[in-house]
């Protein structure tokens, strides 16, 4: 009889289990995130973008891993691949490369990269890599890399070259460039801030 009620606690046990992974298999994506894309995941494997499961134009909401590539439409909490890690939309989260991130764009997230990150349009964040970071739109947040680029500059950038078209935010580094400056501060060896009362400036350089 005791034999027979440990078994059934552990059926109970196992079917609640099964139920609960269900629910969270079923649950609606975000429609921020995923921008209401009805096939989504939440656990992701790739081998290399063509080769991965489930297909690339899914959106994962959990974990993904890339033994050597991996490419999907989104990305919520965390990725990680040994070479390339790569996100067609959104990454929002955690996303880690032993060379290279890229993302679409980014509503909130941490890219840490052997050699380069970068974002297509807008990104909110924090990007960490061993020689080049780009964002393509705005860049709110912190960019550290050896070279550093962004269309707008609204947070930090810090590296030996930092380069934006309008700085509205911070660059620290050897040299420091800047088409445009709306209040925005330069701190290096070489600062130019081309629209600047003194375009080019030892030390320090602000833009009004």
């Amino acid at each position: 009889l005791k034999g027979e009620t440990t078994i059934m606690k552990k059926l109970m046990f196992a079917v609640c289990a099964a139920a609960l992974a269900a629910s969270v298999w079923a649950k609606p994506a975000p429609a921020c995130e995923f921008d209401e894309n009805p096939n989504w995941t939440p656990v992701a494997v790739s081998l290399w973008p063509g080769l991965e499961y489930p297909a690339s134009d899914w959106s994962v909401t959990g974990l993904r891993f890339g033994l050597f590539a991996a490419r999907h439409e989104d990305v919520l909490f965390l990725s990680a691949s040994t070479l390339a890690d790569l996100v067609t939309d959104n990454v929002n989260g955690l996303q880690v490369a032993g060379l290279c991130n890229h993302a679409g764009r980014s509503t909130g997230a941490v890219q840490m990269a052997g050699c380069v990150n970068s974002i297509g349009s807008d990104f909110a964040g924090v990007q960490v890599s061993g020689l080049y970071n780009s964002v393509s739109g705005t860049m709110s947040g912190l960019s550290v890399a050896l070279l550093t680029k962004a269309e707008t500059v609204d947070g930090l950038q810090v590296g030996i070259f930092n380069k934006a078209k309008v700085l509205n935010g911070v660059q620290v580094g050897v040299v420091n460039l800047a088409e445009e400056s709306d209040g925005g501060i330069q701190l290096g060896v070489v600062n130019v801030m081309k629209d600047a009362a003194y375009p080019v400036m030892p030390v320090f350089n602000v833009g009004f």
